[in-house]
C-alpha cells in the first residue's frame, strides 16, 4: 500500500546537501516523484518535495529528516491513495446504519397503552377503557396515575390514558371533561389512538344531548352497543412508519454530505497553506475557473457517495426511500450543490484548515439538530419548527416527506427553488473572496 506525501524542508546548504536528503529519503524506504522550489538562496533554501512509499516507511522517512542536520521540516501533508478514499466512501453508508439502529425498531408491532380511571364506578368509562383493548395492535392494561408515569419513564408503556373525575356523568350529559394522553414518545406513537378515542367519545356524546334524559340514554347506549354494521373492508399497507424511517434515513445522509463537502474542500486549504493556491492565481487561470474545476470534482465525488449510500440503504437494508429512486437523485442534486458552495464559502474565508473545521463543525450540527435531520421536527416546539426553515436541510427533507406522500416533482419547485438559492449564494460569496485574493496577490 503506497501513500503519497508532500514535505516541506527549508535547507541550510552549509550543513547539508540536497543529495544528503535524497539519500536519507532512499534509505527510510522513499521515492522522490517531485521537486519544487518554493524559496531558492544561496545559503538556505525552501523545497517542496513529493515523497511515494509504503505507508509503514511514512514515519520513518519524516523522522529521518528531523535528525538531520541543517534541515527544518516546515510541513508535512499525506495523501492516502486506497484506505482514504475507502473510508471516505462508506462515511454516507455509515448515516444509514446510524439510522437503521436508531429507527430500524421503532415500530412496534404492539402498543401499551395504560389506562388510569379517575372515574371509579363509571361504567362509560370502563366501557371506553374496553374499546381500546378492542382495537387492533394495542395492548391496554390498567394502573393507577403514579404507576403509569413511572413505567412510561421506564419504556415499560408508550402511554397513558387518563379518564378524569365525572367523565361519565359529563359523557351522559353530552359534554365531558378531556381525557389526558401522557407519552414521551410524541405524537407519531399516540396518534392514531387518540384518533380512534376521540371519535368514540364523540359519538356517545351525541348520544347524551340528543336524549336529555337518563332513561333515553340508557336504551340509545344500549341499542349504539349492540347495533351491527355491514362493512366492506379493504386492506392497505401502512407506508407512514417506513417513510418516517426512511426521511430519516435521508436525513442522516443529508449531515454526512455536509461533513463529506467540506472534507474535500479543505483541499484548496491545503493548496493555500503550501503557496499552491497563491501560484495558480499568478496565471491566467481566474478565480471562477479554478473554483468551478473544485466544484464539479467535489460534484462527481459527492454523486458517487450517495450512489453508493442509496445502494447501501435499500439493497443492504431494505429501506424503501418512499419514492422513485431517479426523483430522489433529482432533489439531492440542488442540496449536493449546497453543500459544496457552502464549504467552499467556508473555506474561503478561512485562514487556515483548522479554522475552517471549527467552523463548519459549528454551522453543521446546530443546523441540523434545528432542521430535523437528527429528530423528526414535528417533534419539536412550533417555534423551533420556524427557525428550522431558515436552512437548507428543512427544505430537503420537506420536499422528500411530500413526495412521499405522493406529491408530484412539480408539485416541490419552491423548495428546490430554494436549495437552488442557497447553492447560488454561497457560491457568489465564496467566488468573491477569491476574486480578492487574486486582486491581493497582484499587488
Amino acid at each position: 500500500m503506497y501513500n503519497s506525501m508532500t514535505a516541506r524542508l527549508e535547507l541550510d546548504h552549509r550543513l547539508v546537501g540536497f543529495g544528503d536528503v535524497a539519500a536519507a529519503i532512499g534509505k527510510a524506504g522513499g521515492d522522490i516523484v517531485s521537486i519544487d522550489v518554493i524559496r531558492p538562496g544561496q545559503d538556505k533554501s525552501v523545497r517542496d518535495l513529493t515523497i511515494q512509499s509504503p505507508e509503514q516507511a511514512e514515519s520513518a522517512i519524516v523522522e529521518a529528516l528531523r535528525r538531520m542536520n541543517g534541515i527544518r521540516v516546515i510541513m508535512q501533508t499525506s495523501v492516502r491513495s486506497i484506505k482514504f478514499w475507502l473510508l471516505f466512501l462508506t462515511m454516507p453508508s455509515i448515516a444509514v446504519c446510524l439510522s437503521f439502529l436508531l429507527h430500524g425498531g421503532a415500530e412496534q408491532a404492539e402498543l401499551r397503552i395504560g389506562v388510569v380511571n379517575m372515574d371509579d364506578g363509571s361504567r362509560l368509562a370502563a366501557d371506553a377503557a374496553g374499546y381500546l383493548a378492542r382495537l387492533e395492535q394495542i395492548k391496554v392494561s390498567e394502573h393507577d396515575a403514579a404507576d403509569a408515569r413511572q413505567m412510561i419513564a421506564s419504556g415499560e408503556l408508550d402511554a397513558a390514558v387518563v379518564f378524569p373525575e365525572r367523565f361519565g356523568e359529563g359523557l351522559r350529559r353530552g359534554n365531558p371533561p378531556a381525557i389526558e394522553m401522557v407519552s414521551i414518545r410524541g405524537a407519531t406513537v399516540t396518534g392514531n389512538v387518540d384518533l380512534m378515542l376521540s371519535a368514540y367519545i364523540r359519538n356517545i356524546a351525541s348520544i347524551g344531548r340528543a336524549a336529555q334524559d337518563d332513561g333515553l340514554f340508557e336504551r340509545l347506549y344500549a341499542s349504539h352497543a349492540t347495533f351491527r354494521y355491514d362493512l366492506t373492508a379493504e386492506s392497505i399497507d401502512d407506508v407512514s412508519g417506513r417513510n418516517r424511517m426512511s426521511r430519516q434515513t435521508i436525513g442522516y445522509l443529508a449531515i454526512i454530505l455536509l461533513f463529506c463537502a467540506s472534507q474535500l474542500s479543505n483541499l484548496m486549504l491545503h493548496e493555500r497553506e503550501n503557496r499552491t493556491y497563491a501560484r495558480v492565481l499568478s496565471t491566467p487561470v481566474s478565480p471562477v475557473s479554478y473554483m468551478l474545476s473544485n466544484v464539479l470534482t467535489n460534484l462527481l465525488v459527492m454523486m458517487l457517495l450517495i450512489a453508493v449510500a442509496l445502494a447501501v440503504m435499500t439493497l443492504a437494508f431494505g429501506i424503501d426511500p418512499g419514492l422513485p429512486i431517479e426523483v430522489l437523485l433529482i432533489v439531492l442534486l440542488p442540496y449536493v450543490l449546497t453543500a459544496i458552495a457552502m464549504s467552499h464559502a467556508v473555506t474561503a474565508h478561512a485562514a487556515s484548515a483548522m479554522k475552517a473545521s471549527a467552523l463548519q463543525n459549528l454551522i453543521i450540527i446546530p443546523t441540523s439538530l434545528l432542521a430535523g435531520c437528527m429528530f423528526p421536527i414535528e417533534t419539536m416546539p412550533e417555534s423551533v419548527q420556524r427557525i428550522g426553515k431558515l436552512f437548507p436541510q428543512h427544505w430537503l427533507l420537506d420536499a422528500v416527506g411530500r413526495l412521499q406522500s405522493g406529491a408530484a416533482l412539480s408539485d416541490v419547485w419552491l423548495h428546490l427553488a430554494i436549495l437552488a438559492a442557497f447553492a447560488l449564494a454561497c457560491a457568489l460569496a465564496a467566488a468573491f473572496e477569491h476574486v480578492r485574493r487574486r486582486e491581493a496577490a497582484i499587488v
